[in-house]
């Protein structure tokens, strides 16, 4: 129920977020909106102010939708109380409304002492371990936990209102991606343990340099934290160890037993149990294996963590798997040189019949390690034995230069243009192909899934 279930007045979500009412309301709050277009009876709109948006535009919209109350900035008082009048809908002022949200959610869930929080970040895995570790607690006591990628400073705000008095732990997935950031999650909620999987290139474009990266998600180890994890990979397990309060465990999948079972995922090894884990790549056993590790210092059984992966399930667009004349694998939701590489190293030794083919998107944000991240890239689908590589994307001319001075063997295609990316594919499929596709999520590789999927 979360927030919901409180139906707290207009004084109380001002008391909670530090504003001022300067309209009453008789109605109850007890749902948070950023998207007018999603009001419903008893809902607060907060008026943010996006890059492209300020939500201050839609203040009538809100108050059509019949929204309880709104939230608007100091300048907005008097558009908002026009338009508010003669109206049931209250207004809230606040000086910054991304701040008031945030400290709504802090004030919140400080009501809930004993919720246990678990803190999640770093370059890639942080949605599948997060999705684990939620997996896990969930056998022991009710758990709320990060919904979808709701991992920003905007996110976590609204992922702490789904807890309440019955929520006995939080697994909470904090991605990051300008300096500061951190800062703010650490503002709402400072969790009892924390995690970081790796240090990669996401997101070097707006950080400028991996060190810098990692002083930023390593605030994660804050200084009240009970218990810090770091991946036993990672590049600044050091660095993170001699800035940690407390001593950090390492975790690596060499810790769990496992089997491949190809595109059926993985078969883990946990109370003498073989459980079935539907996650494709190496890798992804790092994540499961991170939030085993977190799992067990909390004092969950080895019955209880078997019967937590046996609920797991990942994330839709993160290894999915579309069956049919045409397998596809859809893993769209991101791309980093990292994670490329260790799918196409994993399409590499997968049992297939037919033809595998890859379609690879751009890898964004990578900064001034964009042209050797896709070079990296490019190495990896030499080595990879595809039959057929696509490659999408102005960054992915890199790549597609490097193979053809390599003499590549496979059939090579490249464009930045979506249209004849398609029509190549289009021509090129043949039934019983495996075809993987992988791309920040900006290129909307998954795009392709009804070309792969319609007529032969």
């Amino acid at each position: 129920m979360g927030f919901s279930a409180y139906n707290y007045g207009i004084f109380s979500v001002a008391q909670f977020s530090k504003t001022v009412c300067v309209r009453q309301t008789a109605q109850k709050i007890k749902y948070i909106s950023i998207d007018s277009r999603k009001i419903k009876t008893n809902s607060l709109f907060v008026c943010l102010k996006g890059t492209k948006r300020d939500g201050h535009d839609f203040i009538k919209n809100a108050v059509d939708m019949g929204a309880a109350a709104v939230m608007v900035e100091k300048p907005y008082c008097e558009k908002a109380l026009s338009l508010t009048d003669g109206t049931s809908t209250g207004v809230l002022v606040a000086d910054n409304c991304l701040h008031s949200m945030q400290t709504l959610a802090k004030e919140y869930i400080a009501q809930f002492p004993q919720i246990n929080f678990s803190g999640i970040t770093g370059s890639c895995g942080k949605s599948t371990t997060k999705q684990a570790l939620a997996a896990l607690l969930s056998q022991v006591g009710n758990t709320v936990y990060t919904p979808g990628n709701m991992n920003s400073e905007i996110g976590i705000a609204l992922s702490l209102l789904n807890c309440d008095s019955s929520t006995q732990f939080g697994v909470f997935e904090m991605g990051i991606d300008r300096v500061g950031e951190m800062d703010r999650h650490m503002y709402m909620v400072r969790p009892s343990q924390a995690l970081i999987t790796n240090i990669g290139l996401s997101h070097l474009e707006k950080f400028g340099s991996k060190k810098i990266i990692a002083r930023e998600k390593g605030k994660i180890f804050h200084e009240s934290l009970q218990q810090g994890f770091v991946c036993k990979d990672c590049d600044y397990k050091s660095y993170f160890s001699r800035h940690s309060k407390v001593k950090l465990k390492q975790y690596s999948n060499e810790n769990i037993s496992y089997i491949s079972r190809g595109l059926l995922g993985y078969d883990v090894l946990i109370d003498k149990k073989l459980i079935r884990v539907p996650l494709l790549g190496e890798h992804q056993m790092e994540d499961i294996a991170g939030a085993i590790t977190v799992a067990r210092s909390m004092g969950v059984t080895e019955s209880q963590i078997a019967d937590g992966l046996r609920a797991f399930k990942p994330m839709h667009g993160r290894g999915s798997i579309n069956k049919g004349k045409i397998t596809v694998i859809e893993d769209c939701y991101n791309a980093s040189p990292f994670s490329t590489s260790s799918m196409l190293g994993y399409l590499e030794h997968v049992s297939w019949n037919g033809n595998k083919k890859i379609v690879l998107g751009d890898m964004k944000e990578l900064g001034k390690e964009s042209k050797k991240g896709h070079t990296q890239v490019a190495k990896s689908i030499f080595n990879s034995k595809v039959n057929s590589s696509f490659l999408f994307g102005e960054a992915m001319y890199g790549a597609y230069k490097y193979l053809k001075k390599e003499n590549y063997q496979g059939q090579l295609f490249y464009s930045d243009n979506f249209d004849e990316i398609r029509d190549a594919v289009d021509k090129d499929k043949r039934e019983g192909d495996l075809f993987l596709l992988k791309g920040s999520r900006s290129m909307e590789v998954e795009r392709l899934i009804p070309t792969l999927q319609g007529a032969l």
